[in-house]
């Protein structure tokens, strides 16, 4: 995931400080405009008491002193946000330990390959056109080399993903294993288009820790996709205290999934069957980094956190239990 870096809007607006200094300016104009014509049009036997005026000019002189203490602190929060930031780019290619219920997983990469692993009755795919075609079609052979599956694929150039339901051309369910999957694609004049299959193979983990407030008798780790489903169960300690942990990156079924971001939470129970409290952090490559006036952003892939969150900052051997 790349975060498009956001200019620092406080350079383009107007300093909160300066514009109302120059609200005050002007008021103060127009006051002592006002004091003047009442000054020149005042009774002469009954002058007025300069005492109300000498106390306008001591209120106009506190807004102005609070004004220029306002425009210093705005040069210093300034300043600590530049630092802020210049700190930041130090992150990028480290692992970092955040504050965070989303753990990023990273490092799946596609690999070019024409076997298929079919497990609890599914199988996903990529097929990748050099360029448009007129027609694609999808063959899976079973070990012995025997068609038990054709299908009509989609004709554009690029990349696309199939997930196969593990049913042949009989709607027949077929077992788990290994299955080679070939792709062809011409043109309207039948001339080749390169077609290529891919799976994806997960070299990265996801790491985070998760903290129990007290013992329970039951604990698992219940990871969810971006979508809320639930993809994962990790049987996990249930003892009070910090215990770290790494998934794999596969689902139930021994499926690798793609990069991204997934919410880890731990469904934990005490011996009296209450939910037992706890906390979670997740690890991260850092990739991208983003400043704005409100704040600078740090990426783990997918996962997104500010750097009020950072609780470590790590190499990678140590992420890993």
């Amino acid at each position: 995931m790349t975060i498009s870096n956001v200019a620092d809007t406080s350079a383009a607006n107007a300093s909160k400080a300066l514009s109302g200094g120059k609200s005050l300016a002007k008021n103060f104009d127009t006051f002592l405009t006002m004091l003047t014509v009442q000054l020149k049009h005042q009774d002469p036997l009954s002058p007025m008491d300069s005492t109300q005026f000498t106390n306008q000019l001591v209120q106009f002189a506190g807004v102005e002193q609070q004004i220029n203490a306002n425009s210093n602190l705005e040069k210093l929060i300034s300043s600590t946000n530049l630092n802020t930031k210049s700190q930041a780019l130090g992150y990028i290619g480290h692992y970092i330990e955040a504050d965070t219920n989303q753990v990023p997983l990273q490092g799946g990469a596609d690999t070019v390959t024409d076997t298929v692993n079919l497990i609890g009755g599914k199988a996903t795919f990529k097929y990748t056109l050099a360029g448009t075609a007129a027609t694609t079609q999808i063959q899976i052979k079973d070990a012995s080399g025997t068609l038990i599956r054709t299908i009509a694929g989609d004709p554009s150039s690029g990349a696309h993903e199939f997930s196969w339901d593990g049913l042949d051309n009989t709607n027949t369910k077929v077992p788990d294993g290994a299955y080679t999957v070939t792709a062809t694609s011409t043109t309207g004049s039948g001339a080749a288009v390169a077609t290529t299959i891919s799976t994806t193979k997960r070299t990265g983990s996801a790491a985070f820790s998760y903290t129990l407030g007290s013992d329970a008798v039951t604990c698992a780790v219940v990871i969810k996709n971006s979508a809320g489903n639930i993809v994962r169960n990790l049987t996990a300690p249930g003892t009070a205290g910090r215990h770290e942990m790494t998934w794999d990156g596969k689902d139930t079924n021994g499926k690798d999934l793609p990069d991204g971001s997934y919410t880890v939470s731990v469904a934990a129970l005490d011996a009296d069957g209450e939910t037992v409290e706890f906390v979670t952090t997740a690890y991260g490559k850092v990739t991208d980094i983003s400043s704005d006036s409100e704040g600078t952003l740090l990426a783990m892939g997918k996962v997104v956190a500010g750097i009020e969150q950072v609780l470590t900052v790590r190499d990678a051997a140590s992420v890993s239990n």
